[in-house]
């Protein structure tokens, strides 16, 4: 990146890959075209670049089983379910803040501070769980991303979309015996 000023100025480097090591160096050039001494600098982009796959195991009217396996096992995550018509037009950094609410709300109920409250939900490795008392025929995103304790975004955050089924309708079933001999009986269902 070329900058050419005479007062200090701001470079924003983006698109880095979290736990990646950048080399920066820079130097100032002269109109004449004299160099002064190369600074270098090395920064080292926050966070981990472990990914997240989310499967749906099984869904009914009320519940969804769910796995979540992280590409490395030793990074900490939490796994949020957020009703998918309030979102699905949300961002990933939408999504994220959200959670991040969240997570903020119940440290504060708990009275706890963010960080405590985060080591308590946070899961590593393989994880799979069923959520239960869900409303029949509604969508849900399944999003599973690490977070720092200071509340910054510290892996991708992975979503999935889930759907619980129809309402199955009760049904019961009766039946009695009658009549039973040494070798029959009426069944009437």
């Amino acid at each position: 990146v070329k900058v050419s000023a005479s007062e200090p100025q701001t470079v924003t480097i983006s698109d880095c890959t979290p736990g990646t090591t950048y080399y920066i160096a820079a130097a100032a050039v002269s109109s004449g075209g004299s160099y002064s001494e190369v600074v270098t600098l090395s920064l080292t982009a926050a966070g981990t670049d472990c990914n997240f796959e989310v499967g749906i195991n099984a869904a009914n009217d009320e519940s969804i089983s769910y796995t979540v396996t992280p590409t490395d096992e030793t990074v900490p995550y939490v796994v949020s379910v957020l009703p998918f018509t309030e979102y699905e037009n949300a961002s990933d950094e939408e999504i994220f803040d959200a959670i991040v609410a969240t997570i903020t709300s119940s440290a504060e109920t708990e009275g706890q501070s963010f960080a405590e409250y985060l080591s308590s939900i946070e899961v590593s490795g393989v994880y799979s769980n069923t959520l239960t008392g869900l409303t029949p025929e509604t969508s849900y995103y399944i999003a599973a991303v690490g977070i720092s304790p200071e509340g910054t975004q510290a892996t991708p955050l992975v979503k999935e979309t889930a759907s619980t089924t129809a309402e199955t309708p009760e049904m019961k079933f009766e039946m009695t015996v009658s009549d039973v001999t040494d070798y029959s009986a009426t069944l009437l269902c």
